[in-house]
């Protein structure tokens, strides 16, 4: 199981942290946060409430 992970519903998107005070500060915390990051860039999600 990933310790971060996005996931997405529609324009909303949202970065997910499994079990937090488990995985703080882990290598494996810090490399899902990163693909979390840049998955959720990467997709056509609305990122300003205002323009969307």
């Amino acid at each position: 199981m990933k310790a971060v992970s996005f996931e997405r519903s529609g324009n909303v998107g949202n970065i997910v942290l499994v079990d937090p005070p488990d995985h703080a500060l882990s290598r494996t915390f810090a490399d899902d946060l990163l693909a979390a990051v840049h998955e959720a860039s990467g997709s056509d999600i609305c990122i300003d409430h205002e323009r969307c």
